[in-house]
């Protein structure tokens, strides 16, 4: 079956976990990215999946769209204006009756004007897959038997999707069936993917209805695609840094953890803090706030500026250099001291709880 070529507007850092492992794509083929003029970004090369390189080129440059099928409108990081920079791509595609696919977060009147453009010039459109609140009301905690992993971060920018979307891809090709709730937006065509849950930010909604809420989600779910192993990313931080840099005090890890039993839990820790005294701290927080045992740290290529905590806006810079000292609970690059792999230390630690059928 021929896959629906695709190009990708506008890419930033904000993708690239996507592109780092779009050999997962089931139907679809990525043959452009592109990003507005003057952006970090552009004429940047990105190594993709199957050590492919992929140069960011600028939106301007995009004269021949014969060659995709499809414009995929994506999340992004930098500041955009929807009028001027996004919809007139969209505009150009929906004359040549490209399909639409649209996974970026837009605001009602924005979603307006893309149903507008594309219904004058008869285009596809397509939006993100929503979330629904299960009907069964049933005020209760209902047990979830597949194995569930948590991979959740110190903090953000601690690169938490590139540790599920490795995980994912490693499980399913050892032969297992899984099915991944991302910590943010799915962004791809892989049926297994699932958005993090929108009514989890809804304030309509307690906190103990949001509890009983995700555990009916992964329940439904559990009983409708009956996966070998469920992974969970949960958005935010574990913890406040300080009064400045509170993220959300820890909140969703919280709901999450109170929803259901984790059987294996990653930390993302940052490339300049993941010594074994602060890892056991955060061992001890994590116990006796979430009743989690960290099974696995690994270790972000994302470094915080230390100094930048004490200011109102934090720093990141990444490194690629591998940190010294690592043992056999650390793990870079989905790598550890020892050499061995995160995948094969989550199906082996799974394995050794009897909850899990070899293949």
């Amino acid at each position: 079956m021929n896959k629906e070529k695709v190009i990708i507007y506008p890419v930033d850092s904000e993708y690239l976990p996507f592109l780092k492992y779009s050999n997962l794509f089931e139907d679809t083929e990525i043959t452009g990215c592109y990003a507005p003029k003057g952006w970090f970004y552009v004429n940047k090369k990105i190594q993709v999946s199957n050590d492919r390189v992929i140069t960011i080129q600028d939106i301007n440059e995009c004269k021949d769209i014969s060659t995709f099928d499809a414009l995929w409108v994506v999340n992004s990081n930098g500041d955009i204006d929807f009028e001027t920079t996004i919809l007139p791509i969209i505009q150009q595609a929906a004359k040549e009756n490209k399909a639409i696919r649209i996974t970026r977060s837009l605001t009602n009147e924005e979603y307006k004007m893309c149903s507008e453009v594309c219904e004058q010039y008869g285009s596809l459109l397509s939006n993100e897959e929503k979330t629904y609140i299960s009907s069964d009301s049933t005020p209760r905690i209902l047990n979830i038997n597949t194995p569930v992993v948590f991979v959740f971060g110190i903090f953000e920018h601690t690169d938490k999707l590139d540790t599920l979307l490795y995980l994912h891809g490693g499980a399913k090709k050892a032969g297992y069936r899984v099915k991944t709730i991302l910590s943010r937006k799915n962004e791809t065509d892989i049926r297994d993917f699932i958005s993090f849950p929108d009514f989890m930010y809804d304030r309509r909604y307690s906190d103990t209805e949001k509890i009983l809420y995700f555990n009916h989600f992964l329940r439904r779910m559990e009983l409708d695609h009956k996966p070998d192993i469920i992974l969970i990313g949960l958005p935010g931080e574990i913890m406040p840094l300080d009064d400045k840099h509170n993220g959300n005090f820890g909140v969703i890890p919280y709901l999450v953890s109170n929803a259901v039993h984790c059987d294996y839990a990653v930390l993302k820790l940052f490339h300049n803090f993941y010594d074994s005294v602060f890892a056991e701290k955060l061992q001890e927080i994590c116990r006796n706030k979430f009743e989690i045992d960290i099974n696995a740290f690994a270790v972000s290529n994302n470094m915080i500026d230390a100094a930048s905590i004490s200011t109102s806006t934090l720093k990141f810079y990444t490194s690629d250099k591998k940190p010294v000292a690592l043992d056999e609970n650390y793990y870079f690059n989905h790598i550890n001291g020892v050499g061995e792999s995160l995948c094969d230390h989550l199906i082996l630690t799974l394995q050794n709880l009897g909850k899990y059928r070899m293949v």
